[in-house]
């Protein structure tokens, strides 16, 4: 091995990196995410932990990164579901409000920063 290959190497070992939890794409398994990061989030301290996501998986991982009360995310989504008459449609209940009810509830338990 080279020397600054080596070197490299060497400061790579030492270094020690923050936890990082992925959230995959997975719409219908979002509450389950949010729920299990609110679990961890008693069990280990995730204020150094980086989050990432995609899909259906970055909404948890943003209410992670924002340290969101899941409990209070819960409540607003489902107020803002009867608000719009989300469940009383059946099967297409959140077609034509989806993106309006997620824009509002995001806005509502997001820090403004």
């Amino acid at each position: 091995m080279r020397g600054w290959a080596l070197r490299a190497s060497r400061a790579l070992s030492t270094t020690v990196l923050p936890p990082a939890i992925i959230f995959p794409n997975a719409a219908s398994l979002t509450w389950w995410q949010i729920g299990a990061t609110a679990t961890l989030t008693k069990e280990y301290a995730l204020d150094r932990a980086q989050f990432a996501g995609a899909g259906g998986g970055s909404i948890a991982a943003a209410l992670a990164a924002c340290n969101c009360d899941s409990a209070v995310a819960l409540e607003k989504a489902w107020r803002l579901g009867e608000q719009m008459g989300a469940f009383e449609r059946g099967f297409w209940s959140m077609r034509g409000v989806w993106g309006t009810l997620l824009r509002e509830w995001l806005r509502e338990v997001l820090p403004h920063d």
